[in-house]
């Protein structure tokens, strides 16, 4: 088992969970939408919900993948994102994923959770009180044969979290 890390920025702890909580009331009873995957391209911008930086010309609901290509590496969510994985391949460089604050803005990941083949950090950055990210307990696997999430979450400054 490959073991890698990644640096988790976040600013206000108690957003995680009532995040994990509204998401959580938003989600039951509702429909499921087909699974979507993508590899990440930029083909306009640095914006995550932009289709065309994606190679389907869809935003990825089930799993985003980044690689090595001439994409930004540097990527902006602007709005409640919810995929099942964030796979980085083993080609993959060294990427900062942002979820800026004043618009809650959130990564909500229901499935494997954040996959890091590349040996790389892969730097998730959570710059303000109203935004989140959330590993979903009902469906993330904390422990599981190829995940191993222990998480030191930290208010304002930059927390470790090894997976």
């Amino acid at each position: 088992m490959k073991k890698m890390l990644l640096k988790l920025h976040c600013h206000c702890a108690r957003t995680v969970s009532v995040m994990a909580l509204a998401w959580g009331l938003l989600s039951a009873g509702t429909a499921c939408a087909q699974p979507v995957s993508g590899t990440w391209v930029g083909g306009t911008d640095n914006t995550w919900l932009e289709q065309t930086n994606w190679t389907n010309g869809a935003v990825p609901n089930d799993i985003a993948t980044f690689t090595n290509n001439p994409a930004p590496v540097s990527v902006q969510i602007r709005s409640a994102t919810s995929l099942n994985q964030v796979l980085f391949d083993f080609t993959a460089p060294a990427y900062t994923i942002h979820i800026p604050g004043g618009d809650f803005s959130s990564l909500i990941l229901n499935g494997a959770g954040i996959v890091n083949n590349s040996g790389l950090t892969q730097t998730f950055s959570i710059e303000g009180p109203t935004s989140s990210m959330v590993f979903n307990p009902s469906y993330s696997p904390f422990y599981s044969a190829h995940t191993n999430y222990r998480a030191a979450l930290g208010v304002g400054t930059p927390s470790p979290l090894l997976v």
